[in-house]
């Protein structure tokens, strides 16, 4: 059975909630043109059941062109050390093959409870007004097979809300007035932007220098 966690809400604020619950399943898929976004809720997974103190040990990041999904299988079955779960991020899976993919799906549906797989592809949006995208056995396996995020667009409502955090954070106020300046200057929905988080996240940084 399918489950998309985007379905009702952004998964911004979905993933959110289930973070402060500890609502998490054995794997993961993150998706989306938000490459921030999975950066930061990968990293909070990881920060939530990996001991700190332990990440040599318990905590596996793959990302090289050359991983195989049987480097992932193995990385998924080793046992952590002394962490609440073993955590392991397979990020950008590219070039695998309809066995490769077959292989790796075949551990999703019966995975180690000990350990958290997460995947991760910033470059699959699944978006279904453009039924032309390419989307992988990978793809469509986990969006079958895991629990999925899509980290998209943010709505204008979430953005904001998410800047003033940022700026709230490092103990600065910003004005309602001056978010949405901020927003319309960057272009951030404009169509044909490629203007993103990461990028409002530098600009945000240089104001935050400067007095305003």
């Amino acid at each position: 059975m399918t489950i998309l966690k985007e379905q009702q809400e952004h998964s911004f604020k979905t993933f959110s909630k289930d973070l402060k619950n500890g609502s998490f399943s054995a794997v993961i898929f993150m998706y989306g043109v938000e490459e921030y976004l999975i950066n930061w809720a990968a990293n909070s997974i990881i920060d939530k059941y990996v001991n700190p103190g332990m990440k040599a040990l318990d905590y596996v990041k793959l990302d090289d062109d050359g991983v195989t999904a049987q480097d992932v299988i193995e990385a998924c079955e080793t046992f952590s050390i002394m962490s609440e779960k073993r955590g392991v991020w397979f990020k950008e899976p590219s070039n695998f093959s309809k066995h490769e993919s077959e292989k790796l799906l075949s551990y999703v549906e019966k995975p180690n409870d000990g350990t958290i797989l997460i995947v991760s592809n910033s470059n699959f949006t699944n978006d279904v007004k453009n039924r032309s995208e390419k989307r992988t056995e990978l793809d469509k396996g986990l969006l079958e097979k895991a629990i999925s995020y899509n980290f998209c667009q943010l709505d204008k409502k979430t953005l904001v809300g998410f800047i003033d955090k940022r700026f709230r954070l490092n103990k600065k106020e910003i004005s309602q007035d001056l978010i949405l300046y901020m927003i319309d200057l960057a272009g951030y929905f404009n169509k044909e932007s490629d203007y993103r988080i990461t990028n409002l996240e530098n600009d945000i940084v240089s104001i935050k220098k400067n007095k305003y």
